[in-house]
């Protein structure tokens, strides 16, 4: 298997300022755990959807993708 060194940056939001970047929170992860630029709990019902800023946004190079689950 072929691995790629790929660069993607993250521009940090206003509202955003104080929260940790996206990051690996154990070995082994397939993903990144980020934090919710939110100041009161949110709750979303069973099957609804919600906007929840995160506080930064990305540069993703061409042919890749990113997604919050």
């Amino acid at each position: 298997m072929s691995t790629k060194n790929i660069k993607i940056k993250l521009y940090r939001l206003n509202h955003g300022k104080g929260l940790p970047i996206p990051n690996r929170m154990t070995a082994g992860s397939s993903g990144f755990d980020i934090c919710a630029a939110i100041k009161n709990d949110v709750i979303i019902p069973a099957f609804e959807r919600a906007l929840i800023p995160t506080g930064f946004c990305l540069e993703i190079p061409k042919g890749y993708e990113a997604q919050v689950r």
